[in-house]
């Protein structure tokens, strides 16, 4: 794979065959590496017929290839187990770079669909087929996005917020079930950390401290709604749940048993959250250290300046 770029922290080769970019990564809809090239649909699936024989001698090319409908992509699955990736996948890369040439298919940028001034661009963690240009301005976009956390902060801490709701609910759904739930603490702040991340916000020491801290106040609320179903059902419903909330667990809590038992659960699930997530945190923290990492790995052709001749 001479001609290829294996972009290691990644895992993702890039490459051109035939005047043609393509990228190999892992897509997580997929749950398998997907080979793309940045062609639409212009000739009607004409492609298509040539995968399916082309298959045939090499198996390790999956069956669900498809034309993305939102973004000008040629996605096609493949198993790196069962293709040779030193000898055969360039093999595979050639062939149908060489058909899509032959064909007539036009390569284009995934964000705009501009034929013009292409290149192969990294930002951050996201590998794509570009215009020059756009792949300026998202740069800029997610420069601004990266430097400036509060931009974001009130919508990525409400994803935040609905992530860690998420892993109470399944931390009460195992009390139920009399399972040590404390380990599901770990739960809480992943998903307290990924509903930021997806809500628009990066992650800086500042926002993943709150995010521990509310996580911390979610195994609370965990432990406090878990013994409320538990009084809920010990009355059989003579009470609504939202009374036992306010008033009947209140009032167990203050004659110092039970309290001692929930503050007992707190703190065994406080450690075993601890225990682990400290990997995942400091995860974390050393990704927040790190600087936005962008770069052209293929870089688009330069734009030919018109020669003017005397006449």
């Amino acid at each position: 794979m001479n001609n290829f770029q294996y972009i290691k922290d990644l895992g993702i080769i890039t490459g051109e065959a035939n005047g043609f970019y393509f990228i190999l990564q892992y897509s997580r809809r997929k749950q398998v590496a997907v080979l793309q090239f940045n062609v639409g649909d212009e000739t009607d699936g004409g492609i298509l017929d040539f995968i399916d024989d082309y298959r045939e001698d090499h198996p390790g090319i999956g069956s669900l290839v498809e034309f993305n409908r939102i973004k000008p992509q040629f996605l096609i699955p493949v198993s790196l187990k069962k293709i040779d990736m030193e000898h055969e996948f360039p093999m595979i890369v050639e062939a149908i770079s060489f058909e899509l040439m032959d064909r007539g298919y036009v390569q284009r940028c995934s964000i705009s669909g501009n034929t013009q001034d292409l290149g192969i661009y990294r930002i951050g963690k996201t590998v794509d087929i570009l215009n020059r240009d756009i792949y300026r301005l998202e740069l800029l976009d997610r420069e601004n996005t990266y430097n400036n956390e509060e931009k974001s902060s009130i919508k990525a801490y409400g994803g935040a917020f609905i992530g860690m709701l998420l892993g109470v609910a399944i931390w009460v759904g195992v009390m139920q079930l009399r399972i040590m739930a404390g380990f599901i603490g770990f739960l809480i702040i992943t998903f307290g950390f990924q509903g930021y991340e997806r809500f628009g916000g990066k992650l800086a020491r500042k926002s993943m401290l709150t995010i521990l801290v509310g996580s911390v106040l979610m195994i609370f609320v965990a432990e406090y709604v878990s013994r409320a179903i538990d009084v809920y059902r010990a009355f059989g419903g003579a009470y609504g749940f939202f009374t036992v909330l306010t008033d009947v667990l209140p009032a167990y809590i203050q004659e110092g048993t039970m309290a001692r038992a929930m503050a007992g659960n707190i703190a065994i699930g406080i450690g075993l959250t601890v225990l682990s997530s400290w990997g995942r945190i400091k995860e974390k923290m050393n990704e927040v250290n790190k600087p936005l990492v962008t770069y052209p790995i293929l870089e688009a052709n330069p734009i030919n300046e018109p020669i003017c001749e005397d006449s």
